[in-house]
């Protein structure tokens, strides 16, 4: 019996894509205004580009590392550094770069559909790890506890397309492990952040996506 292999889409071909993308939506001034660059190496650019395309093509970065580590001129602990820089604000990465595909999208609506902001709050099991900066166990839909966070997520919705906005990971005030909190960091602001409560955090999520975004030019209900 032969087993049916899955017919991928060619990585030359998710990577133009990705590219295409990048070029489109400005994602260099993104970066910029976010701090996402680099002074030296690999640059913001390349690494985010090769990101984006292991998702799209069903491999981990690590896995895809591994198999083509002799072609690569980097390595995991390029991309952890990159992940685990305190100066890059995701959370403004995320808005801007979401405004900016709301823009693009938004005239080929229909002028009569209204704009939402949806708020979801999801669990994010992290039941194996042991070592991160904040987690919390939570009784989850399925009656057990577990390691995790609360996924705080800010979304939009036209009632056709769903874009996420911003995002928190929440956790207990007394649970967060590690050093303190260096609130001059994006990362020590995040800390702090995931601390407060849910419904602060969700003010502070519309106020930054309206502010920082530029959101106010939708008809939100």
């Amino acid at each position: 019996m032969k087993s049916i292999t899955r017919i991928d889409r060619p990585s030359a071909g998710i990577l133009a894509s990705v590219l295409n993308f990048f070029s489109r939506f400005h994602l260099a001034k993104i970066a910029q205004a976010a701090h996402a660059t680099k002074t030296k190496g690999v640059p913001f650019r390349v690494l985010f580009c090769y990101l984006i395309s292991t998702i799209f093509s069903n491999k981990s970065m690590y896995r895809d590392d591994l198999k083509h580590q002799d072609q690569l001129n980097l390595s995991d602990k390029t991309f952890r550094n990159l992940l685990n820089n305190r100066r890059i604000n995701w959370q403004k990465f995320l808005v801007l770069l979401c405004c900016r595909i709301i823009r693009f999208i938004e005239p080929l609506t229909d002028s009569v559909r209204q704009n939402v902001f949806i708020v979801d709050d999801s669990m994010y099991e992290r039941a194996h790890a042991k070592h991160v900066e904040w987690q919390r166990s939570v009784r989850s839909c399925r009656h057990r506890h577990t390691r995790g966070f609360r996924f705080l997520q800010l979304g939009w919705s036209d009632g056709n397309t769903f874009l996420p906005v911003t995002f928190s990971l929440l956790s207990g005030h007394n649970q967060v492990c590690g050093a303190k909190a260096d609130v001059r960091t994006h990362s020590g602001k995040r800390k702090l952040q995931a601390q407060r409560k849910a419904p602060e955090v969700v003010r502070e999520l519309l106020v930054s996506s309206l502010s920082q975004g530029g959101l106010g030019f939708l008809r939100l209900v």
